[in-house]
Order: C-alpha cells, then sequence, then structure tokens
C-alpha cells in the first residue's frame, strides 16, 4: 500500500510546475495550465472528455500590461468547445489565423495590470488519446508594457496532452452539448 501511495505523488508531483514567481521576475513570461492555480501543466482524458486551459502572463510589477500577442500551435486532436473567457481587464481583441493549427492573438489590456495576469482561459475536449500539447511559440509571443516598450516573452510552459504521467480527467467532465459539437464537425 505504501508503495502505491508514494508512485501516486510521485506523478502528481512530476506534473507540477511553481505557482510562485517566474525565474526572473523582471523579465516577461507567459504558460498555459490545466488549472488556474498555475500547479499543472499536464493533463490526460479519454475521448470526448473536456477540461479547461488556463493562460497566464507574468508581467514585471513596475511596468504593467498594455497588450500581450501569442502565437499559439493548436493540435487537431483537441477541441475549443466554449468562448475563451478573458480578464475582465481586456478591452480588445485581435486574431490572426496561421493555418493549420496555429493562430495569433492580440489582447488590449486597460488598467496597466502587474505580475500574474490571467490573459483567459477556455474549455476544451479531448477528440482522442493521442498524446499531443497546446504550445505557444516563443519566437513571435511579445508584450508592450505601458511605457509602449516592446519585450519578448519567454515561454514557461506548454499544456501537454494525455502525456501518460499527466493528471486524469474523469470521462463524465464533458457536457453532452459539447460532446455532441465534436461529432457535428
Amino acid at each position: 500500500m505504501r508503495r502505491k501511495i508514494f508512485c501516486i505523488i510521485v506523478l502528481v508531483y512530476s506534473s507540477t510546475v511553481s505557482a510562485q514567481q517566474p525565474p526572473d521576475p523582471g523579465s516577461y513570461y507567459a504558460g498555459i495550465y490545466a488549472d488556474e492555480s498555475r500547479l499543472y501543466n499536464c493533463i490526460s482524458g479519454p475521448e470526448g472528455s473536456g477540461f479547461e486551459q488556463y493562460i497566464w502572463a507574468w508581467i514585471p510589477l513596475d511596468t504593467g500590461l498594455n497588450y500581450i500577442t501569442l502565437r499559439f500551435l493548436f493540435p487537431s486532436n483537441v477541441d475549443m468547445s466554449s468562448r475563451p473567457v478573458f480578464n475582465d481587464l481586456m478591452t480588445h481583441l485581435e486574431v490572426v489565423d496561421y493555418g493549420p493549427g496555429g493562430v495569433e492573438w492580440t489582447v488590449l489590456f486597460a488598467g496597466c495590470p502587474s505580475g500574474w495576469i490571467l490573459i483567459f482561459s477556455q474549455e476544451c475536449i479531448f477528440l482522442d488519446t493521442v498524446e499531443s500539447s497546446i504550445g505557444l511559440s516563443e519566437p513571435f509571443s511579445f508584450a508592450r508594457n505601458c511605457q509602449f516598450v516592446i519585450h519578448d516573452i519567454h515561454v514557461l510552459n506548454n499544456l501537454s496532452l494525455n502525456n501518460p504521467g499527466c493528471i486524469y480527467v474523469p470521462a463524465g467532465a464533458s457536457t453532452w452539448g459539447a460532446i455532441k459539437s465534436i461529432y457535428q464537425h
């Protein structure tokens, strides 16, 4: 029994990341997580089950965020089953499509927020159980601070999907409407 508990603890610990400040609090960062507390960047589930992705950014405390541009790479085995829910300070969104799976979002903000900022969250559905990831492209992601200086975004992590070491979402986590939408595409 002790060995089984130890294995479970190791699996959960190996799929967590630090929810504290990033490696260099004076730099700009972004990451994709499977939870609102920024602890997990790895999630698994059966076909048809749902999960939520959270996109967080770290903005140095003395600069504030005017806008952020993030280029995403979405795998073909995930369906975005709902509209994204943006931070209340978001004022405008520009979306540019970059072909299969690639999309760039520029999100404008009011009030010059800083520190950890939840950019948006979005419900998703596993279309199969193949290992994949939702990723950010570091060379094409940047932020403009409130002094209108542009800074590169360093990617803290991407969201790993159906990796054997990931936390598991039960099959009942998705809504019936979301599951039906898989087969209406």
